[in-house]
């Protein structure tokens, strides 16, 4: 429908309602208008983020991971005037996010996934940690995350009932590196790249 160049973008998320969409970039936070999809408008735009991975939005908070530089919190209720919130010191590399209530998952590589508690989005606290492989993505239904297990090639799934001690409750082997992870009725669609089972150097 249209393309809208905005430098170093790496990830997107969309607000329910659909007319603003949010874009996680290299150094920055866009904010895009795209009530009309053949002509998107950026409206918004917060600097200073550190090397932007990837975004989530809700109620009005945008998360967002940026690797070595952790977790940023955003104000996003004033999509012209994104402001920052705070900034958070991840346990590993700040690569997949979820925001789920009052509280924000981050994939941190090797140690696992780190949960966060936002209730005041202003003093980010430790909630407790869950290894999980190297994990690289994360999503939760209910009460229930998941994890992309990158080179374990793995969806790792875990009880966060009580967030502050998750209890693994299972592992489902992939076709390839665990990455992005989408889990709706009852299935829980994962995105594994190019990279197959069969491969002798999965590296490659």
């Amino acid at each position: 429908r249209a393309r809208l160049p905005l430098q170093g973008a790496t990830d997107v998320a969309v607000e329910a309602a659909g007319g603003v969409a949010y874009v996680a970039a290299k150094g920055s936070l866009f904010v895009v208008d795209v009530s009309r999809p053949e002509r998107p408008v950026l409206v918004g735009q917060l600097q200073g983020l550190g090397q932007g991975r990837q975004v989530e939005v809700a109620r009005g908070i945008a998360a967002v991971t940026t690797r070595p530089d952790g977790l940023f919190v955003c104000d996003v209720s004033d999509p012209e005037h994104p402001s920052l919130l705070s900034h958070y010191d991840t346990v590993e590399l700040a690569t997949g996010v979820c925001l789920s209530g009052a509280l924000c998952l981050v994939a941190c590589r090797h140690m696992g996934v780190e949960i966060v508690d936002l209730s005041d989005p202003r003093r980010p606290t430790h909630v407790s940690n869950v290894l999980a492989g190297e994990a690289q993505s994360v999503f939760v239904d209910g009460s229930t995350m998941y994890v992309g297990a990158w080179m374990q090639r793995e969806v790792h799934i875990v009880d966060i009932a009580n967030p502050a001690m998750p209890r693994t409750l299972g592992v489902c082997p992939l076709d390839g590196f665990g990455d992005g992870i989408y889990v709706q009725d009852g299935l829980c669609y994962a995105a594994t790249g190019h990279h197959a089972r069969r491969f002798t150097n999965r590296r490659k």
